[in-house]
């Protein structure tokens, strides 16, 4: 499935619509260049879900957590400086994951092989302001959530 997204408004609100159809457990992984919106559409996510106060990238602490207002728990990673999987466990990534989490994975390449199947994955692309996600389901229980999200 591809979407474009004209600008940031536009990736914010998509964002926002694949959060509100997120439940727990869902893993959604962000790829793409620097600038590309990942942490855009991370915060459009964490909007779907009733998160209002948002962070930020955790470039730097690699994981935020947050409560949302029906007891949903969101995990935001940013990968970048992390090299493999053991690095992931090593800061707790693979451990917060779990079946009442929803967890977003920006950076994701260095764990891939390490997560579960079960996951949607978005690369984003972009050319001047205009920018375009690719989605790709990984299981049953996504597969849905992406038909949902193209009525």
């Amino acid at each position: 499935m591809n979407v474009r997204l004209n600008d940031e408004t536009a990736t914010l609100n998509f964002g926002e619509r694949l959060g509100r159809l997120l439940r727990s457990g869902d893993i959604v992984l962000l790829s793409g260049p620097f600038g590309s919106g990942k942490t855009t559409l991370a915060r459009g996510i964490a909007r779907g879900l009733g998160i209002e106060r948002w962070r930020g990238s955790p470039s730097f602490t690699l994981i935020y957590e947050y409560a949302g207002p029906d007891a949903t728990r969101l995990v935001h990673a940013d990968l970048y400086r992390v090299a493999s999987d053991t690095d992931a466990s090593q800061i707790g990534l693979l451990d917060a994951m779990d079946e009442r989490t929803i967890t977003i994975i920006e950076w994701p390449d260095a764990i891939r092989t390490a997560l579960p199947l079960n996951r949607i994955e978005v690369e984003l692309t972009y050319r001047g302001r205009a920018r375009a996600a690719h989605l790709r389901a990984r299981g049953r229980l996504c597969e849905s959530s992406l038909r949902e999200l193209l009525r």
